[in-house]
């Protein structure tokens, strides 16, 4: 994208992002995860070098289209308003972002935790990780394990004592959600605590906003390693686990 973008103004330059299976188009459908980031720098590309007409291709990971034809038809004919495609079978889909109203039994139940079960929340001692905490005890949880690269401060001391005055036991680790070893650490903490782990939230993210002509594959790592490599530990030492919750959070401007 780096070296394109100078040429971008003047030549008629189109950047195609080809994928197999990296989103899931169809109910039930498996992703393929180690792929899928690809299709969010493509947004990128897209909204910051619009003259790169950059173009997302997902391809059928069936093995029973043929790939050659489906990119082919997408280089030849392409298309001013779709400029995100999945191909399966010979269907060709683009994605909307389409209203889905709760249905009554989600209505009629409220969020609500277990008062004996274990929560672990990453990035849980900063921003969006500490609110949520806190939204958490205010719907009956009683024991959080709050995970941050840095641990507890001083300054959000008075925040975790208020939720420990409404009956919570807060447990503040410092530990990186991106390194495993750590990790297996925290969980195992918990596993000793007699307090089975009901749920996860991953939080935990480094803030270092920037345009991709002057992003560099050090900051790159050093914001995606907590969010994505953070996001596949958890992945991975939780999913022999019964869990009522994981949730992953992202950014907003990734969809909207």
């Amino acid at each position: 994208t780096q070296a394109l973008a100078p040429y971008a103004t003047s030549q008629n330059v189109w950047l195609w992002v080809v994928t197999e299976g990296a989103q899931a188009v169809i109910q039930g459908e498996p992703v393929a995860s180690a792929q899928a980031p690809v299709w969010g720098m493509g947004g990128v590309i897209a909204q910051e070098l619009p003259d790169l007409h950059c173009r997302r291709i997902d391809l059928d990971p069936t093995g029973q289209s043929d790939h050659v034809q489906h990119i082919l038809a997408e280089l030849s004919g392409v298309d001013a308003f779709e400029d995100q495609v999945a191909r399966r079978g010979e269907r060709r889909l683009a994605r909307r972002l389409n209203r889905s109203p709760l249905s009554a039994e989600a209505l009629r139940r409220p969020t609500a935790f277990r008062s004996e079960a274990s929560y672990l929340i990453t990035g849980g001692l900063n921003g969006l990780g500490l609110l949520l905490a806190e939204w958490m005890v205010g719907r009956g949880a009683r024991h959080l394990v709050l995970l941050s690269r840095r641990g507890s401060s001083a300054e959000i001391e008075p925040r975790l004592q208020a939720m420990r005055a409404n009956g919570a036991e807060i447990v503040a680790v410092a530990a990186d959600v991106a390194d495993e070893a750590q990790l297996a650490g925290v969980l195992a903490d918990v596993d000793r605590s007699g307090r089975p782990l009901a749920g996860v939230f991953h939080c935990a993210g480094v803030l270092d906003d920037g345009l991709l002509q002057q992003l560099s594959w050090e900051r790159y790592r050093t914001v995606f390693r907590p969010k994505g490599d953070g996001a596949w530990n958890l992945h991975r030492l939780t999913r022999g686990r019964r869990l009522d919750y994981f949730v992953l959070f992202s950014s907003g401007g990734a969809l909207l």
